[in-house]
C-alpha cells in the first residue's frame, strides 16, 4: 500500500458519519435524520448552535417625547423608478415623534445642498405655522 492510499484509508476511518449525515441533510435535527438513518446519534454542530442564538437586545430608546418638535426623525429614500413631474427621484420624510406628523418632500437628488435647502424651507414653514421654535432638541436619521 503506497503512502497516498494509506492517508486515504486513515481519513476514511476517521470520518464521523453522524456529522456527515447531519451536513448532507442540510443541518437537520438528529430526530429527523434518525427517521431515515438508523442508529444516528446527536452531534454538536457549531454552525447550528450559532444559528439558533438570538440577538442581544438593542439599546432601549429614550422615553417618548411629548413636546411638539422636540425630536424629529429624518428619512431619505430613493431613488424610485418613476420620476415626478418636477424630476424628483427621492423622498425626504420628516417625522415629529410627539405628534406623529410627517412631512414628505420630493427632491431631485441626494446632494447635501439640496437637502439643506429643503430643511431650511421646512424650518421656515414650521416657524410660520406654529408659535413654537422649530429647533428640535434631537434629530435622528
Amino acid at each position: 500500500m503506497n503512502s497516498d492510499a494509506r492517508v486515504l484509508a486513515m481519513n476514511v476511518e476517521n470520518i464521523n458519519y453522524d456529522h456527515l449525515w447531519h451536513e448532507l441533510f442540510l443541518h437537520a435535527s438528529a430526530d429527523r435524520i434518525s427517521k431515515h438513518i438508523p442508529n444516528h446519534e446527536h452531534i454538536t454542530c457549531e454552525p447550528c448552535i450559532l444559528g439558533k442564538q438570538t440577538r442581544t437586545p438593542s439599546k432601549q430608546m429614550d422615553d417618548k417625547v411629548t413636546d411638539k418638535l422636540a425630536r424629529v426623525y429624518i428619512d431619505h429614500c430613493g431613488p424610485v423608478t418613476l420620476t415626478t413631474y418636477g424630476n424628483g427621484k427621492y423622498a425626504l420624510n420628516l417625522h415629529d415623534e410627539a405628534t406623529n406628523y410627517t412631512w414628505t418632500f420630493v427632491v431631485p437628488d441626494k446632494i447635501a445642498k439640496t437637502i439643506v435647502n429643503v430643511l431650511n424651507a421646512w424650518k421656515a414653514m414650521v416657524d410660520n405655522q406654529t408659535s413654537l421654535s422649530s429647533d428640535p432638541h434631537r434629530v435622528r436619521s
